[in-house]
């Protein structure tokens, strides 16, 4: 009897979750009302009212044990669909292949357009051994975020090649386990017993963890990898640099609790990076990829070419950051690069400087000579200046800080200052997490309507900006208000 209750209320919780779905699916508008499968899950009984004469249909197809519908029955109700917007689940069904469903004449494809928490899952179908038809699957997502993927417990399934295959290689949080044999390269599980198996992965399922490796010469086994996809933590080894990665060009991950997607962490013998070919680092659902570089020994160091890679992920996030620019750095990617000392003895015409650059009172006859500094690898302080604006500062695009005790735009002091636009500035990094800060300038922030002060207005960047001034004012409101409370408790209560 508790069973019963537990399954009809697992029932009334599904139902309800399939309505509220359905329900934003419609909102969306991308599919004619004829062409919206409306049926909770497809059963001898509501497979007749799945949409005829549709290439696009909406809903979430549901096939399962209850479906009693042959493969060649699903053929002939989906002959005229060529796109799903939705989602896809086959969970204790009968089927042994996915083989009914219709690529699309022009793009040779099956488009799978997914609502948010939906996409492809494939459960527990103890029959089902052919789904090849996925590789020709084309995944979109609707609000950004990536498709579901999840075939699991599949018991006579060889998805050996799956992951590596068609669009399915772009999905960063593939969930393939529990299927007679899974997908191969899993970097989640390398250890220093079978990290040879590892010889021919180009791609690396399920990310990499590398942990208690004490020398580089196993981890050969890895220089052919060019794409990781999913976290990425290496901790506590032995070995110098991560040189062993060197064809490795994209890292992607996919992040949903906020956690850290890249972590390395207690190398204490690691003094660089050596990842000469990286060029990307993203996250699939179009948000703040965060990465840590923590407890590395205390001649880690980065060139300014990794750097520039960092900055121009202007998503990138550093939980932390503990690094020094490398010092035979000579700045050859730029056409002048320039070191700083101070503003009198600063070349004109710099592209890009290295240090931690300072404005103060008497420096504006300076500032000309950075009407052409696109980045600046150190800080930069303006400070009791008589300048109206950052016009000098126009052409700053990136800014990246090393320096734990130094904010990485520091704008105070400036009585004069009526903007502080940069609306060039794509990206910045700040060991000190402290991206920008504006205090005490006194004509720009004049009033609560300042306190949200956008540095820059373009809508593509999101750069942190702390206005100390709007801090010391909610502190001083929160004061007053504790006090104005005590006095009223004091009264009420005489």
């Amino acid at each position: 009897m508790f069973l019963l209750l537990v399954l009809f209320c697992q029932f009334l919780s599904n139902s309800a979750d399939f309505n509220k779905d359905l329900k934003e699916l419609k909102a969306q508008n991308l599919c004619d009302n004829k062409c919206i499968f409306n049926h909770f899950e497809l059963t001898s009984e509501t497979i007749d009212f799945f949409p005829k004469k549709c290439e696009t249909v909406c809903g979430f197809l549901m096939i399962n044990s209850n479906s009693n519908l042959t493969e060649e029955k699903l053929k002939v109700a989906f002959k005229d669909m060529s796109e799903l917007v939705g989602g896809l689940t086959i969970d204790n069904s009968s089927l042994e292949s996915l083989s009914f469903f219709k690529l699309n004449k022009i793009t040779k494809a099956f488009h799978l357009v997914c609502l948010d928490n939906h996409g492809v899952s494939l459960v527990n179908n103890s029959k089902l051994s052919n789904i090849n038809i996925l590789t020709d699957f084309y995944f979109l997502s609707i609000n950004l975020k990536e498709c579901l993927f999840h075939v699991a417990d599949n018991k006579i399934l060889d998805a050996t090649t799956l992951c590596e295959r068609g669009e399915i290689l772009q999905l960063v949080g593939l969930e393939v386990f529990g299927n007679l044999k899974d997908c191969r390269c899993r970097g989640d599980l390398i250890t220093t017993d079978n990290i040879q198996e590892y010889q021919n992965c180009t791609v690396l399922n399920g990310g990499l963890r590398l942990s208690n490796f004490t020398s580089v010469d196993q981890l050969t086994a890895l220089s052919e990898v060019t794409f990781i996809k999913g976290d990425v933590e290496i901790s506590w080894n032995g070995f110098k640099d991560l040189s062993f990665l060197g064809k490795l060009k994209t890292i992607a991950g996919r992040n949903e609790d906020g956690r850290v997607l890249a972590n390395i962490h207690d190398n204490y013998a690691m003094t660089r990076f050596g990842w000469e070919k990286l060029g990307m680092l993203y996250d699939s659902n179009f948000i703040r990829y965060s990465m840590n570089i923590e407890n590395l020994h205390p001649d880690f160091c980065l060139t300014i070419a990794e750097m520039l890679v960092f900055l121009a992920m202007s998503t990138i996030n550093f939980e932390n950051i503990q690094a020094k620019y490398c010092e035979d750095e000579d700045g050859g990617l730029f056409q002048k690069f320039c070191t700083f000392q101070n503003l009198s003895t600063l070349d004109e015409n710099c592209n890009a400087i290295f240090g931690d650059v300072v404005f103060g009172e008497n420096d504006g006859r300076y500032m000309s000579k950075f009407f052409g500094v696109g980045f600046i690898f150190g800080s930069v302080t303006v400070q009791n200046t008589k300048t109206e604006g950052l016009k000098f500062l126009d052409n700053l695009s990136h800014v990246a800080s090393l320096d734990a005790t130094l904010p990485a735009i520091s704008i105070t002091s400036n009585q004069y200052l009526k903007s502080a636009k940069l609306n060039n500035l794509m990206s910045v990094i700040a060991e000190s997490k402290k991206e920008v800060v504006l205090r005490d300038n006194s004509m720009l922030i004049n009033g609560n309507k300042q306190c949200n002060y956008k540095i820059n207005d373009n809508t593509g960047t999101d750069i942190k900006v702390e206005i100390q001034d709007c801090e010391a004012k909610r502190k001083s409101g929160f004061g007053i208000e504790f006090v104005l409370l005590l006095l009223i408790s004091h009264i009420v209560f005489l």
